[in-house]
C-alpha cells in the first residue's frame, strides 16, 4: 500500500487475524451498516480509529476469538437490528443456523418484537 494511502489513525500489526462481519440486507435491497466483531478481551475505540470504513454508521464489537457469540447475537438483534428495522408490521429475519442465532433469549426477543425467523442450515447463507 502506498504511504499516501495509509491512515495514520489506524493501528495495524499486520497479523491478518480474522474478524466477523454481520451483514443485513432487506428484500428491497436496503443494507444496514456492518456489525464488525474483532478478536480481543476489550476494546478502546477513540474517535477516528476507524476512519477508513466506508460507512461511519458501522458498529464494532469484540469477542475472545473474533466470532459472534450468544451475547453478541442478542445484542445485535436487540440494539441494532430491531431499532433500525422497526415497523408496526411483522419482519422476517433469515439467518443461518449458527448457535448464537438460536438461543432462547434471541428467539424470545424476536417473538416479542414480531420478528419472524427462518433458520437455514449453518454456513449456508454465504451461498446465497
Amino acid at each position: 500500500m502506498p504511504a499516501a494511502r495509509r491512515n495514520p489513525h489506524v493501528a495495524q500489526d499486520r497479523s491478518r487475524e480474522m474478524l466477523t462481519v454481520l451483514e443485513s440486507v432487506s428484500a428491497l435491497g436496503v443494507a444496514l451498516p456492518h456489525f464488525v466483531v474483532y478478536k480481543g478481551k476489550g476494546h478502546y475505540m477513540p474517535v477516528g480509529l476507524h476512519l477508513e470504513t466506508d460507512d461511519p454508521r458501522t458498529r464494532f464489537a469484540y469477542s475472545k476469538n473474533s466470532w459472534t457469540n450468544d451475547q453478541l447475537g442478542v445484542a445485535w438483534l436487540h440494539e441494532y437490528f430491531e431499532p433500525k428495522t422497526y415497523t408496526n408490521h411483522a419482519r422476517l429475519l433469515i439467518i443461518d443456523g449458527h448457535g448464537s442465532h438460536i438461543t432462547w433469549q434471541f428467539c424470545q426477543f424476536a417473538l416479542e418484537k414480531n420478528i419472524q425467523i427462518i433458520c437455514l442450515p449453518a454456513h449456508s447463507t454465504d451461498l446465497l
